[in-house]
């Protein structure tokens, strides 16, 4: 199938401006969704992929986009995470294993999650599938082509990324985020190109702002990410989030 595969650069929709001026990534998130959802609407049946501990970790924006959707169903793979009770119901396995019916969604979305998919194309296959004709699939996630993705494979790599975490940011569980398996193998627009060719429409967008990953590097390595930050702000390279908007 033949689709509209566009990279955005610049100020599309304002979102890098609202992120360079220090708004808060799960504010813009939030607001993208809501809004795919109002255009179905009084009718919208919701698709939350990774659904533990609410919408990017705050669950005042599950409970919004709760309470715009018709439905808000939730799937979450990993059984010692807590899910809200404002879910409808709550697949406890992945988007691939759940028992979701064909056509019945129309609009699912990802918060850090497709830095951690294994098999990509079994993933948006299963995206698709679930999503009625013109639905839509808002994923956010780490760009591969920014730094952050590169310290973060090769601490994986060497074994090391649990213990450093630890080190940054205290506990698991209890200061920070869990730490999967991250493969990011549909994290930059040449990986999503050939695994989202069966959508009709879908559209790219990256957010870059100084500093928005300082909080995960030592004091002593800060100056040398503060002058790739500002080379990738010169330059307008890719930043540390990217966005992905799919339409069936």
């Amino acid at each position: 199938m033949s689709n509209t595969f566009q990279v955005h650069r610049g100020n599309a929709l304002q979102l890098q401006q609202r992120y360079r001026q220090g708004e808060w990534r799960s504010r813009i998130f939030c607001d993208l969704v809501i809004a795919e959802i109002r255009n179905f609407k009084n009718d919208c049946r919701v698709l939350d992929i990774g659904c533990g501990h609410g919408f990017d970790f705050e669950l005042s924006f599950q409970k919004e986009i709760a309470d715009e959707a018709s439905v808000l169903i939730g799937i979450e793979p990993d059984c010692d995470i807590q899910v809200s009770d404002i879910l409808a119901d709550c697949h406890r396995t992945t988007l691939e294993k759940a028992p979701i019916e064909k056509c019945s969604i129309d609009v699912a979305y990802s918060v850090m999650v497709m830095e951690h998919i294994n098999k990509p194309k079994d993933f948006f296959d299963t995206i698709h599938k679930v999503l009625r004709d013109g639905g839509t699939y808002w994923g956010f996630t780490v760009d591969r082509r920014h730094y952050f993705s590169t310290a973060s494979r090769i601490l994986q790599e060497i074994r090391l990324k649990e213990k450093y975490l630890n080190w940054i940011n205290g506990s698991c569980g209890i200061d920070r985020y869990e730490n999967y398996p991250t493969f990011y193998r549909c994290n930059s627009p040449r990986q999503l190109r050939k695994l989202t060719r069966e959508f009709s429409k879908v559209d790219v967008f990256s957010l870059s702002r100084r500093g928005d990953t300082e909080s995960c590097y030592p004091a002593l390595l800060k100056p040398i990410f503060q002058s790739l930050d500002l080379l990738i702000d010169t330059f307008s390279l890719p930043g540390s989030l990217l966005l992905v908007r799919c339409q069936k």
